[in-house]
């Protein structure tokens, strides 16, 4: 019965980590003109390579004929591009990568961790406390207590992290210029 037991919790375990981390996060593509891209984009957290290779990420405050204005964040080259609000103009936009965080994933893999983290807890307290026949070891108790504390909040914080990998969402927008045929002119690759 004991290498039963021994052998349900990492085969428990891989299960619930194949669920949760089975599917990352959602990403998808789109070929978008200016104008179709700027009500995306709008008051929501983006990414931009400038021409010059800069890495730039902030929350594009407004969305304008010509330019974009973004409140700068994080960016790889504070120099040239410091965390303020600026204009970007619109020849510099090829591609917008949109970041959103949706779901409730991060909260059931809590969940369901921590559920798991208990059923660990459970297997060491019997382990601890009934395998050596023993019974109830006052000595031991608050050793049992705080690893199975550990494990379930563990678990818990584990659970949490690949939830949160499954609720990101993330948008490559391609945004080409219309031609006067009235036809599109991608951006080169």
């Amino acid at each position: 019965m004991r290498t039963r037991k021994r052998g349900l919790l990492p085969t428990v375990a891989f299960l619930i980590g194949q669920l949760l981390c089975a599917q990352t996060a959602d990403q998808r593509e789109l070929q978008l003109s200016w104008a179709e891209m700027a009500p995306l984009v709008h008051r929501r957290e983006v990414a931009l390579v400038m021409p010059s290779a800069v890495l730039i990420e902030g929350l594009a405050l407004e969305v304008g004929p010509d330019a974009m204005l973004l409140d700068i964040r994080k960016t790889s080259d504070p120099r040239s591009y410091p965390k303020t609000e600026t204009s970007i103009p619109r020849s510099a936009v090829s591609v917008v990568q949109l970041k959103r965080v949706r779901g409730n994933w991060r909260w059931l893999g809590m969940a369901i961790g921590g559920a798991a983290g208990a059923v660990a807890a459970w297997f060491v307290a019997e382990g601890v406390f009934h395998v050596s026949g023993e019974g109830l070891n006052p000595s031991r108790a608050p050793v049992v207590v705080a690893t199975a504390g550990g494990l379930v909040a563990g678990a818990a914080a584990a659970g949490y992290f690949a939830g949160r990998g499954r609720d990101r969402q993330t948008t490559i927008i391609k945004v080409y210029a219309p031609t006067a045929a009235g036809g599109s002119s991608l951006p080169a690759r």
